[in-house]
């Protein structure tokens, strides 16, 4: 989802409120496509994040920082230090709903002459951009992405041409337009009403431009009755040109889904968040964004190989069922060949088949014969038969057994790729490496384990769990007491969760929640298995984060997501006061809890 027209506005608007006249301390370009200008003013400092990122196109101030920045500073970082650097916002400039900032920056040059730079941000998907102007004489001194004629035909933006803003939006605005020009607008809207509200909104979001098809859809929710319409897009023209918004995040199963400027309509399992700022909801929406599109890279490959090797197992343990079957026989071959032996007498030399009865069963069993062969010599080819199927049997089973283990271990590893952060899947890529998945690699420096995630609640409990299968084992093995409660969703693989200290029952159906989450149970009904930790132990199969537990009670809970999610919510603020921000800082041990190593 692309930050739109009113967006833009509201996030230039609070900008032009809060930080003209900062200083710009330092200039960042983390990623090829990514500024951050950290800016200090007397009522505190920030950083503004400028995302020219042609899929995720972004800004707005934040707190955050990134996860590293390169050694040497790219060219254009180089040329903003030398031309903004130590230099103050003099003004935040947005034309209507235009996708476009320009920050107005003075500076003193070397001889000691002020002058005015213009940086200019242009936030339009594969279009996005950030260029440099001289404000003197409209002169570009550089931009992010050079773009020759040759590429675009409208405009050019390479250094020394003239700066030619981006083509305005055609036909009137959102915010422009007249009664007269809302009037057939909406006329066309209520013909396509039959169609839906996707249909409405995009007709919406194109007949009227600065605000997308998301936003418009959560406008037409808000006002089902399309009577009231041209009232209400006259009601919100005039709430946008006071700043007058309602900033809200959209959030399904811990992902964001939707971030609108003027609210957002109750939808079934969805959780609205609302912001006092529209820089506030942008940044909770694309770090959340971005973060959910860097899991999706990182894990995608991983999540094909567990799937692949899945789907192996599978097949696997098909084909050995089909020789248990065969081998059930086995005891059917015993009791021929002694059954041969029983009735000697009976079987005539040469026969092919020979009918007789079971005394302990009085049953009549037809036995396959070979006739060249005696009765006796008959009878130690059925016993032969049936010791080589006792031993396919055995051997059957116990493969079935390591591959139904070895299927749970890689569907544990799968719902940790979906439900894990950057740094966890980077473990789960090390462990897969040490369970023989992947190669491993040699040149590679490896990692200090992250320790599990923790949480203190209002009673003084401490909830702890792991976020893949080394901090599973690492929480349930090593780090857990004895007397601790352990957590696991009842028969299928998922996250370790350890609750220590005096729980309440509500401690208790939380801890249960979010361990049922986190296995992949985001909404409705889940039975979680609670034990203490000193019946949980290594499984036999030797797998990373397999576990065997007894004494076990089972809690069934109503998964509440918007509870879950505020709880994680809150282990990321305190992991973040912690140890700083997330992004820049390595998973440290907590000071608690204590670590107590288990024998």
């Amino acid at each position: 989802m692309l930050l739109d027209g009113l967006g833009v506005r509201a996030v230039a608007h609070e900008w032009a409120m809060r930080w003209v006249g900062a200083k710009i301390v330092k200039i960042y370009q983390p990623y090829p496509r990514e500024l951050r200008l950290l800016l200090r003013a007397r009522s505190g400092h920030t950083t503004m994040l400028l995302s020219c990122d042609p899929q995720l196109p972004r800004l707005y101030t934040t707190d955050s920082e990134p996860a590293e920045n390169p050694t040497q500073p790219p060219r254009f970082c180089q040329l903003l230090r030398k031309y903004l650097e130590g230099g103050e916002l003099l003004g935040v400039q947005q034309d209507g709903v235009e996708r476009m900032v320009s920050l107005l920056i003075g500076h003193t040059d070397a001889l000691g002459d002020d002058h005015v730079w213009r940086l200019v941000i242009e936030v339009m998907g594969r279009r996005s951009n950030a260029i440099l102007v001289d404000e003197q004489d409209g002169r570009i001194i550089d931009a992010l992405v050079r773009v020759s004629g040759t590429q675009w035909t409208d405009r050019q933006l390479v250094p020394g041409a003239t700066f030619t803003p981006a083509p305005p939006l055609s036909g009137p605005s959102l915010l422009e337009a007249t009664t007269e020009e809302i009037e057939p607008v909406v006329a066309q809207a209520v013909a396509l009403r039959e169609k839906g509200t996707d249909a409405i909104a995009k007709h919406f979001a194109h007949a009227l431009p600065g605000w997308s098809p998301y936003t418009a859809a959560q406008f037409v929710q808000m006002h089902p009755d399309s009577s009231e319409w041209i009232q209400a897009l006259r009601a919100l023209q005039a709430q946008v040109r006071q700043h007058r918004y309602v900033p809200s995040v959209a959030f399904q199963q811990a992902q964001a889904i939707g971030l609108s400027p003027i609210g957002i309509a109750p939808q079934p399992q969805v959780e609205i968040v609302t912001f006092p700022t529209m820089n506030e909801a942008a940044a909770r929406y694309f770090e959340a964004a971005a973060r959910q599109r860097a899991i999706a890279q990182k894990a995608g490959e991983l999540l094909g190989l567990v799937k692949t090797a899945r789907t192996r197992l599978q097949r696997k343990i098909e084909k050995l069922d089909e020789s248990l079957h065969d081998a059930e026989e086995a005891q059917r071959l015993q009791r021929m060949g002694e059954l041969i032996l029983a009735h000697l007498p009976e079987i005539p030399t040469g026969a092919q088949r020979v009918v007789l009865i079971d005394d302990y069963t009085g049953e009549s069993i037809e036995i396959p014969l070979d006739p060249t062969l005696r009765p006796t010599q008959m009878a130690q080819q059925y016993f032969k038969r049936y010791a080589k199927a006792k031993r396919t049997l055995r051997y059957a089973q116990e493969q079935r057994e390591k591959a139904q283990q070895e299927l749970v271990y890689l569907e544990s590893v799968a719902i940790a790729l979906q439900e894990g952060s950057p740094t966890a899947i980077d473990e789960i890529r090390d462990e897969l490496e040490e369970e023989g998945y992947l190669k491993r690699s040699k040149q590679k420096r490896r990692p200090q384990p992250a320790r599990p995630a923790f949480v203190q609640l209002e009673s003084g409990a401490q909830l702890m769990w792991g976020r893949n299968n080394r901090q599973n084992e690492q929480l349930s093995l090593h780090i857990a007491k004895p007397n601790d409660l352990w957590f696991h969703l009842r028969g299928y693989p998922g996250a370790h969760v350890l609750l220590r200290g005096p729980a309440t029952p509500e401690d208790r159906r939380m801890a249960a929640m979010l361990c049922a989450y986190l296995s992949g149970v985001h909404i409705g009904k889940a039975d979680v298995d609670l034990t203490q930790a000193r019946y949980v132990r290594k499984s036999p199969a030797q797998r990373t984060g397999l576990v065997l537990y007894d004494h076990e009670e089972t809690l069934t809970v109503e998964v509440d997501p918007a509870s879950v999610l505020r709880l994680l919510e809150q282990a990321e603020q305190e992991h973040t006061q912690a140890n700083g921000s997330p992004s820049t800082t390595k998973d440290r041990p907590p000071t608690e809890p204590v670590p107590n190593v288990r024998p």
